[in-house]
């Protein structure tokens, strides 16, 4: 399958100025929103709902992110942040489940303890981002850069990480993952060509686990014999 490359949005704003301190995601950063192409901008109030939301909203401009989701003032247009440029943002703690940043760059961000319950992240740019103690269960990462991520202690229970990549280093331990997906990191460890004795012992103890993967498109793998020495 062809990987996706991740592409910037030109219709959504920065969240911070160049070179200034990183601060946390604000309603108001979203504001200056444009509309999407064939799409009605996300200020275009269309149902009374809506506009009853953006009223309470209006009423008071301390509102941050977290708290308007909380309240139920936030439209959910606004949940829309496919393509948007976070690179560096300071998103720790932020409630953002069930949000759509497919495509977002989020370089650098900060996603500290984040809410990304759920969250499509397909192809985001992850690179360098801190996801320690983040919550990522079923959360999309297909295709996602993961370079350098640090994912200490984040839960990535249900979690799609086909066609992604998994950071070799103390960023990647403490992990809290699922059979799934600790079967597709036992499948790739399976499927290496090495031919060193402690190796083959161990491939040998996890091959039927790795075997279960879930994807159907790959081979199972099958048992080496050992050469005596």
């Amino acid at each position: 399958m062809k990987r996706r490359t991740w592409r910037p949005r030109n219709d959504l704003p920065h969240l911070h100025a160049p070179g200034a301190t990183p601060h946390p995601l604000r309603v108001l950063d979203l504001r200056a929103r444009t509309t999407h192409v064939g799409q009605p901008g996300v200020l275009e109030i269309h149902n009374k709902e809506t506009k009853e939301r953006e009223t309470k909203m209006n009423e008071l401009t301390e509102w941050t992110w977290n708290s308007a989701r909380e309240s139920g003032v936030l439209p959910k247009a606004w949940l829309d942040l496919s393509g948007a440029n976070l690179s560096g943002a300071n998103l720790t703690r932020a409630n953002l489940r069930w949000t759509d940043l497919s495509g977002a760059d989020l370089t650098g961000a900060n996603l500290t303890e984040a809410d990304l319950t759920r969250a499509d992240l397909r192809g985001a740019n992850l690179t360098r981002a801190d996801l320690t103690l983040a919550d990522l269960r079923g959360a999309n990462l297909r295709w996602t850069d993961l370079s350098e991520a640090d994912l200490r202690e984040a839960d990535l229970t249900e979690a799609n990480l086909d066609f992604s990549a998994w950071p070799l280093w103390c960023g990647s331990l403490g992990v809290k993952c699922d059979a799934r997906l600790s079967r597709q990191l036992a499948y790739h460890l399976c499927a290496l060509d090495c031919d060193d004795p402690e190796y083959l012992q161990v491939r040998e103890a996890c091959l039927d686990f790795a075997n279960k993967i879930h994807r159907d498109d790959v081979p199972r793998l099958k048992r080496k014999e050992r050469t005596e020495q």
